[in-house]
């Protein structure tokens, strides 16, 4: 008999517990464990990232579904290029509010890491990233849930956010 050329790693260490529950369900019968290490670890808990209810949550869901108006006349908000490539506007302006977001909050721009199954997609946020760096400089601090806010955010960082492809960034980790 020939052993199975693999082994499954049964604990993983990069994910918050919420997160990795669903993919070891989903793909390894839930035999892939989170490490107590990281299995409530949060983006609060850097210190010097502002608690808000978008930091002290592992997951959250951003409604990118197109209005009825939409569905009607542009047949939805996804577009197909003419080498079949797909992108979608509604979601590059999500990632560029939910990431200008984050730098407000206090979390670094190169601990962001934006992942799209497409290059065309890729290559549309990584533009839209660029500009609204420098088109929106400075925004007003977000308030923390203590309610304290400090000076003028720079959201110059925008520009350092990575943007890549699921395949190109497989095995590399961010926040």
């Amino acid at each position: 008999t020939v052993p199975p050329s693999y082994q499954l790693l049964t604990t993983q260490w990069r994910m918050h517990a919420v997160v990795a529950g669903w993919s070891s369900a989903t793909f390894y019968d839930g035999l892939v464990q989170t490490h107590p290490s990281a299995a409530a670890r949060l983006l609060s808990d850097k210190e010097s990232v502002k608690a808000t209810e978008l930091t002290r949550s592992p997951i959250i869901g951003i409604s990118v579904a197109p209005s009825a108006q939409e569905l009607t006349l542009k047949g939805g908000l996804e577009r197909r290029g003419r080498g079949g490539e797909l992108t979608n506007e509604a979601e590059v302006a999500a990632v560029v509010g939910h990431a200008a977001t984050l730098i407000r909050s206090g979390v670094d721009p190169a601990d962001i890491v934006v992942i799209s199954p497409y290059t065309a997609q890729v290559a549309l946020i990584e533009r839209a990233l660029a500009n609204a760096a420098v088109r929106q400089p400075q925004l007003e601090p977000l308030q923390s849930d203590e309610g304290s806010s400090e000076e003028v955010t720079s959201l110059c960082g925008l520009g350092q956010v990575d943007v890549a492809t699921v395949d190109s960034y497989q095995g590399r980790e961010a926040e």
